[in-house]
């Protein structure tokens, strides 16, 4: 409440040139798991969960300054009983200033979102409920077609002497990230990545390792035709020490047929060959920071090297989506799987390089500025060597769907 009253102290006395404003956001979600992430055997019953994020914002803008305060709880329903609580988030999400100079010049420092591009390296996790932020400075200049960026994170666990940090889960302890981006003619952009993490070597205090990823990024139309095209390379070494050369590849060409938006692409996570004994590094592609849910299915089998077992990712993939109305779309999509290298089983043998299909169907409503559902159902249709990787049986029907309501208002704003 403190906080609260503070800002509207603000609004009051900077009311003739400031804007103070107060969002809120409630956003329930229930999910049907009945395949979700791994196959499910005869003896599985289907889990029906149901999350929530609760969220508020408190920003201000005035001429040179813009400050932004967030507060979120986060839980499945049920976890927050008194007495019974089992898990669940509540705390700070965003906490940040930012100021802007001449000449197009900004900079912004404390807890914040950091995405890029299509967030696929860097992104804020928004279908975690959750989500994603550092605590990090952020130095930057853009115009109408030129930009730059660079951000610096660090975390440290709090001590007098030393630089440690040792996270509940694995975590950088310094992130520094470049982007640039340059406009050309009336919807072209050429961008370049850079993104460097620095860990603590696990059991250790002053063992750190460095790794890298950069990659150009090019995005075209031609006429009614979209055109996308990603290369990342990945090197340095893992946070085990174990050095690491793997790269990414990613294409999109987004075609409109009447109203229907219909895009066809793929995206190739190299891996390690497990039928090379005499390799030592890891050539497994690790999207890092990005965003999972997103792509390679909404069914989240595949995304990082833990869920293919190091062997990388080769995803085919087609959508559509057709606006029934202005106030509803519906959509689909179909992915084709399969490794990128060879993985060897326990009895010596290469497996197949088949993983799977998966079929999402979607559905999207925005009855008004502040309220909008999503809907989804989800199937995926896997092999014996995602049988192996995930557990469970192959034959029986895996599917997953949810139905998400957002609801956010705008719940006071100074004029």
């Amino acid at each position: 409440m403190r906080i609260f009253f503070t800002f509207l102290l603000l609004s009051i006395i900077y009311s003739a040139s400031a804007q103070f404003y107060i969002d809120g956001q409630i956003r329930p979600r229930y999910e049907f798991r009945d395949g979700y992430r791994k196959f499910r055997d005869s003896t599985s019953t289907p889990a029906n969960v149901i999350s929530q994020r609760s969220r508020i914002c408190f920003g201000y803008k005035h001429d040179s300054l813009e400050f932004k305060v967030s507060f979120q709880d986060v839980h499945a329903w049920g976890d927050m009983v008194p007495k019974k609580i089992k898990s669940g988030y509540i705390g700070l999400h965003e906490g940040w200033v930012k100021f802007k100079f001449k000449h197009n010049i900004y900079f912004q420092i404390g807890k914040q979102e950091v995405f890029y591009d299509n967030k696929r390296l860097m992104t804020n996790a928004n279908w975690n409920q959750i989500g994603f932020t550092h605590d990090a400075m952020r130095l930057g200049y853009k115009s109408k077609k030129f930009e730059i960026e660079t951000v610096f994170a660090k975390n440290q666990t709090s001590a007098y002497f030393g630089n440690i940090y040792i996270p509940e889960i694995p975590m950088y302890k310094m992130l520094n990230t470049l982007w640039t981006s340059y406009k050309f003619g009336k919807k072209n952009k050429v961008s370049f990545l850079a993104l460097s993490d620095l860990r603590q070597k696990n059991d250790t205090v002053n063992t750190d390792y460095v790794r890298f990823t950069l990659g150009p990024i090019l995005n075209m139309n031609f006429k009614n035709i979209g055109f996308d095209f990603r290369a990342f390379y990945q090197g340095g070494k893992l946070q085990s020490g174990q050095d690491v050369s793997a790269y990414y590849l990613n294409s999109d060409i987004k075609i409109p047929i009447n109203k229907i938006k219909a895009t066809v692409g793929f995206e190739l996570m190299s891996g390690t060959d497990a039928t090379d004994t005499t390799n030592t590094t890891s050539n497994a592609f690790d999207i890092m920071y990005g965003t999972r849910h997103k792509y390679n299915g909404q069914m989240d089998y595949f995304s990082t090297p833990s869920t293919t077992k190091g062997s990388g990712l080769i995803d085919i993939y087609a959508t559509v989506n057709y606006p029934v109305s202005k106030k509803m779309s519906v959509g689909g999509q179909w992915h084709y799987f399969s490794l990128q290298n060879n993985y060897v089983d326990a009895s010596g043998k290469t497996v197949s390089k088949y993983l799977g299909n998966e079929f999402d169907f979607t559905t999207k409503i925005k009855f008004n500025k502040i309220v909008s559902l999503n809907l989804a159902y989800c199937m995926m249709f896997g092999s014996e060597t995602t049988e192996l990787f995930k557990g469970g049986d192959k034959d029986l029907f895996n599917s997953y769907g949810y139905a998400m309501l957002t609801i956010k208002p705008r719940l006071f704003e100074s004029k």
